[in-house]
């Protein structure tokens, strides 16, 4: 079983850090695997999933403090819409996105993300996320 698959008992641990929660949802391993760890190193509970269609879905059960998205499936782009969606879910949620994308500074900021360029610098996410920690 790779540690992208999700699982029913996935979700078990939201809530019993005590800095808080993170959902990751990224197609791409290394890049998930990596902001992984240092998450968790910022003492944070933390889900992982590969598929676009599951970050709506676990933002509906779970709470969430941060939220980072990258590299998906084609079928879903990281597109301003597609965010808006995941930010009605969770209004509160601190949203990151990895990667290149399309974005206008504009419509970042009008849906409250923060844009992460890659290649990432584990050095640069620590920095962005110790606010939130």
């Amino acid at each position: 079983m790779s540690p992208f698959e999700w699982s029913e008992s996935a979700v078990g641990g939201q809530g019993m850090s005590r800095r808080g929660s993170a959902l990751v949802i990224s197609g791409e391993p290394r890049t998930a695997v990596a902001v992984t760890l240092v998450l968790q190193e910022m003492d944070l509970a933390v889900d992982l999933g590969h598929e676009a269609t599951f970050a709506a879905r676990w933002m509906r059960h779970a709470r969430y403090d941060v939220v980072v998205l990258g590299a998906l499936d084609a079928a879903t782009p990281l597109d301003p819409e597609f965010v808006a969606d995941l930010r009605r879910v969770a209004p509160e949620a601190r949203l990151l996105i990895l990667g290149d994308h399309a974005w206008t500074e504009g419509e970042a900021d009008r849906l409250g993300v923060e844009l992460v360029a890659l290649p990432l610098q584990v050095n640069d996410l620590v920095d962005r996320l110790l606010p939130a920690a």
